[in-house]
């Protein structure tokens, strides 16, 4: 910080000059433009260019760097009007053993259990009408219940 305020760098510091100090620093960092932007190395000029304009960067703080960048990042952005370029919301779907259940009989889990194993994979299978339901349905089984 010296640098770049050498009249500070006179002045006696102490606690409340120093909280000041980094209250003004940070205040003065969260309306500062643009210092750098990681682009890909593919990323067409013509698409820098753009992407610099809509960011009131310079073309010169774009640096191009090798592999991906940080794709989780990236899904959160929202971008209207191009919903075509997001996948469609993920729909979990019911166990094909567990479709034909009748809630209201807690029992049926259990007795559809007996007949074999029942493989789910999750996310793809609805984790609230296999795993969540078993639960509900053992919590509220006396046969599940362990005995004192």
């Amino acid at each position: 910080m010296g640098a770049r305020h050498p009249a500070r760098a006179e002045t006696e510091l102490t606690p409340g000059s120093i909280i000041a100090m980094m209250t003004n620093e940070l205040t003065a960092r969260k309306f500062a433009g643009v210092v750098r932007l990681q682009v890909t190395e593919e990323m067409p000029e013509k698409l820098q260019r753009w992407i610099a304009k809509q960011l009131k960067a310079d073309i010169k703080d774009l640096e191009p760097t090798q592999g991906l960048l940080g794709l989780a990042d990236l899904m959160k952005f929202q971008v209207n009007g191009y919903q075509e370029l997001r996948d469609p919301p993920h729909q979990p779907v019911i166990h094909p053993r567990l479709r034909r259940l009748d809630t209201d009989h807690p029992a049926e889990i259990f007795n559809e259990i007996r007949r074999g194993d029942i493989l789910l994979h999750h996310p793809y299978h609805s984790f609230d009408s296999s795993t969540l339901h078993f639960l509900k349905c053992a919590a509220i089984d006396r046969r599940c219940w362990r005995s004192s």
